[in-house]
């Protein structure tokens, strides 16, 4: 998967701001964080995210 996001305001690292913010929530809401230990399937949460 690849994802990108352009909004003008950056850190001190050269990162978009809001794009940072918006990759953290996507991550939360979908539980895609790397070292998560259960398996999880992304495909239902963006089921129940578009209320199919």
């Amino acid at each position: 998967m690849g994802l990108a996001s352009f909004a003008p305001r950056l850190d001190d690292e050269g990162n978009s701001i809001q794009g940072v913010e918006m990759f953290a929530r996507l991550s939360a809401d979908l539980g895609l964080h790397l070292m998560a230990s259960e398996r999880r399937d992304v495909a239902q949460r963006l089921r129940e995210f578009s209320g199919d």
